[in-house]
């Protein structure tokens, strides 16, 4: 578990860590009253981008990590589209490495917008329990999903 103040303060630095990440194409650290929340929009392919959400899950008290998948689309007129894409088990794992993580899609309760989330259950085990740089531990595991080869350390 992660406290709500030792997620706050160190959320930042991580944004400014993802900031550097090649797949990274805006980064966004919101501060919220009480929690903050990292936004990551990444490039996969071509016509796909992936939007991702860092946050806080006061209930396991762990950070918890939310995505959607835009698909972009030129028409003959060149004008750009953007449609939010729901893909099964398969197709997902087609494209991320979600290995053995699970992922499942809810609505948000506030905005009523759509996710796939990552499964936090088994969060201390794969990361531990030590706060001290408990998620730039977590970021190294779980942006693995989104790029098998990233080394946070790296970057």
């Amino acid at each position: 578990m992660l406290s709500l103040q030792q997620y706050n303060k160190q959320l930042p630095e991580i944004a400014k860590l993802v900031s550097r990440w090649d797949k990274a194409s805006r980064v966004q650290l919101i501060k919220e009253i009480s929690d903050h929340i990292l936004v990551v929009n990444m490039r996969q392919k071509q016509f796909l981008t992936i939007e991702l959400q860092i946050n806080y899950d006061k209930v396991y008290q762990v950070p918890s990590i939310r995505f959607r998948l835009w698909e972009h689309a030129l028409d003959d007129e060149d004008v750009s589209s953007s449609k939010l894409l729901f893909l099964s088990d398969v197709e997902l794992r087609s494209i991320i490495a979600l290995n053995s993580f699970s992922v499942s899609l809810s609505s948000d309760p506030t905005t009523k917008e759509v996710w796939y989330h990552v499964n936090n259950c088994d969060t201390d085990a794969n990361v531990g329990t030590e706060p001290e740089r408990y998620l730039l531990r977590w970021i190294s595991l779980y942006l693995q999903i989104f790029d098998p080869t990233l080394n946070i350390m790296l970057i």
